[in-house]
Order: structure tokens, then C-alpha cells, then sequence
């Protein structure tokens, strides 16, 4: 079986990058395992919080329901998630290791062997340490842009989302995801397999 074809996804938050990588799960008969630098800080906050689930759905997260009597007020998961990220400003490589640990076992196993797609599904814009991981390992890059609300002022980002001009200069392909065509993305990742197979 040929090598899988490893593809991390970049963009800003609400670009889609969850959305492409279920359509490729779901539009194609491709085996895909996935990587997450984001869902190695739930699983974090899981084992230290074990009420805390993984994960909860999209309208969940901002839920504010987990009572803290220090403060007399409620904490949604993500006022969670966000709080905990100070691990990353402790130590930079702390889910990077977590990542890199699973993608070293998925080769070591022979998993990685049987798979199509072999992809980061979160590479964050403003993350030096994981687009260092990304290109180590040979990751295609793909930079993902919302193309229903473009950002149009850098300025007005979270200060963690600055510094996306890293990933752009060494993404290997653009798509601009307008949301309305579930064939856009996989036309378009297949154009871009088919091109980067031609370059081997």
C-alpha cells in the first residue's frame, strides 16, 4: 500500500477545518486517522476533571453549567479549555509532544501503513511549535479560509490568532470554504493529491 498522504489543516477559528476533515471522512472511501493539538488539552482537562466529558456539541461548549463556589458564578467547557491553555504559555511543547508521541506509535504499529490520509486537523495559525511538528513530518499544509465572513482587519483578531502569515507563507495549497458545497473541498483535495503524487 502506498504511503498515506499527510495533510495538516490551518485557519482561523470558524474557517471549517472541522468541516473539511468530516467531509473527507464522509465524501470518500478513504481510511483517515486524525491528530489534534486542541483535543490533547481536553484530554488534559479530563483526566485532571474527569466531569468534564471530551468533548460536548458546537452549542454546549459556551454553556455556562459547571458551578464554581470560589466565585459564585458558572464556567462553560470552554471557559475551561481556555483557562488551561496557560500549560501551553508554561511550556510551548506540551501538546506537541502529546501529538508527536501518537504519531510516533501510529508508525511504530504499522497503523499509519493502512491508512489513506494521515491528518493534523487543527494546526493553529499563531502555533510556531506546531507548524514545526507539521513540517518535520512532512505534512501538506493546507490554509483553510472562511469565505463567508473573511477577516478583513488583523488588528481586531484574539491576540492568540495573530502571526498567521507563518502558516500562509508555508502552506502548500488555499481553499476558500463558502460552505455551500459539500463537493467544493473534496474537488479540490483531490486535485491536490492528484498533483502532489505527479511530484513524487
Amino acid at each position: 500500500m502506498a504511503p498515506p498522504i499527510k495533510i495538516a489543516l490551518s485557519g482561523m477559528k470558524g474557517s471549517g477545518k472541522d468541516y473539511c476533515l468530516e467531509l473527507i471522512k464522509k465524501e470518500t472511501s478513504c481510511n483517515v486517522i486524525s491528530y489534534s493539538f486542541s483535543d490533547q488539552l481536553k484530554n488534559i482537562c479530563h483526566e485532571l476533571f474527569p466531569w468534564l466529558d471530551l468533548d460536548y456539541p458546537p452549542q454546549e461548549k459556551e454553556h455556562k453549567q459547571f458551578y464554581n463556589r470560589a466565585i459564585d458564578d458558572f464556567y462553560a467547557p470552554r471557559d475551561i479549555w481556555t483557562m488551561m491553555n496557560v500549560i501551553v504559555d508554561i511550556d510551548p511543547k506540551v501538546l506537541v509532544r502529546r501529538v508527536e508521541s501518537e504519531y510516533r506509535s501510529s508508525m511504530s504499529s504499522g497503523y499509519l501503513d493502512n491508512v489513506d490520509f494521515a491528518i493534523v486537523k487543527d494546526l493553529r495559525p499563531h502555533n510556531p511549535e506546531e507548524l514545526a511538528f507539521c513540517l518535520k513530518n512532512n505534512f501538506k499544509i493546507i490554509y483553510i479560509e472562511n469565505g463567508c465572513n473573511p477577516i478583513k482587519d488583523v488588528s481586531s483578531l484574539h491576540t492568540t490568532e495573530k502571526g498567521y502569515g507563518d502558516i500562509e507563507l508555508f502552506a502548500t495549497a488555499r481553499f476558500v470554504n463558502r460552505k455551500n458545497n459539500d463537493t467544493d473541498f473534496i474537488n479540490f483535495l483531490k486535485g491536490q493529491v492528484e498533483q502532489w503524487q505527479s511530484q513524487r
